[in-house]
């Protein structure tokens, strides 16, 4: 199995892959829809940085990419804005397109900016990184095959990373049908993941959680404090059971 690191402007991550062909297409691929948002902002400037759901004003008469379609469905539903679920939208994009031209393999993983889309047979080993808790880095899950209902993996946090966020939550892990879902849930939790306590953040997270809809399952760490909602995979520990992550997502 191929497993490389990569770097496209903002975009950088993991892919696992069949090949070094695969890999290369699917950098190509993640240029193309770069530069498809790209130009969608200098349209839309306010795109970018837009807090809350955004809509195609109606005297737009040209073609939204999909990718942006993507972000704009994505944020609608958890009412965040459309670049809350960018990275997740990216990763759909790379994994659809593949599959379209039949170059996906037997297994495909792309790791985007901390938010996943999983693809094939074989079972994944997904590390959970914080650097701001001790529960973090010490346990992750083991993903087996499933349908498509943890094909996208996402993750926010309000104490680490670039992202932005309004709640208190170390991390929160979400795991829904596309990247994109999970990548715009995950910020829409961590938003909402309020408290002074570990255990106050993790209740408002979980309460939030429930909110929603296209969640399989939510995984919250605030502070020394950790919950779930829905159908998780199997959680591990990396130390007891002698495993090392093929691929991990946090801040």
């Amino acid at each position: 199995m191929f497993t490389k690191e990569y770097k496209v402007k903002h975009a950088h991550g993991r892919i696992v892959c069949d090949g070094e062909k695969i890999f290369q297409h699917a950098l190509s691929i993640i240029q193309d829809e770069m530069k498809k948002i790209n130009e969608l902002l200098c349209d839309f400037p306010e795109f970018k940085n837009i807090l809350e759901p955004w809509s195609v004003p109606i005297n737009h008469h040209g073609t939204i990419p999909r990718v942006v379609s993507r972000m704009v469905e994505a944020g609608t539903l958890y009412g965040v804005g459309p670049m809350a679920a960018v990275a997740g939208a990216i990763a759909d994009e790379v994994h659809d397109t593949l599959n379209t031209r039949g170059l996906i393999g037997k297994r495909f993983i792309i790791e985007n900016g901390g938010e996943l889309r999983i693809h094939g047979s074989q079972p994944v080993i997904l590390g959970l990184q914080s650097t701001t808790t001790s529960i973090g880095n010490k346990i992750g899950f083991e993903i087996l095959p499933d349908g498509n209902r943890y094909a996208g993996v996402g993750t926010s946090s309000a104490t680490s990373g670039r992202g932005l966020s309004f709640g208190d939550a170390d991390l929160v892990t979400v795991f829904s049908t596309t990247a994109a879902f999970a990548d715009a849930a995950a910020t829409a939790i961590c938003n909402e993941a309020i408290g002074m306590t570990g255990q106050e953040i993790v209740k408002k997270g979980l309460e939030a959680a429930r909110r929603h809809e296209n969640i399989t399952g939510a995984f919250i760490i605030g502070s020394d404090h950790a919950g779930t909602m829905g159908v998780l995979p199997r959680l591990i520990s990396f130390k007891d059971e002698g495993m090392d992550p093929e691929v991990a997502i946090g801040s």
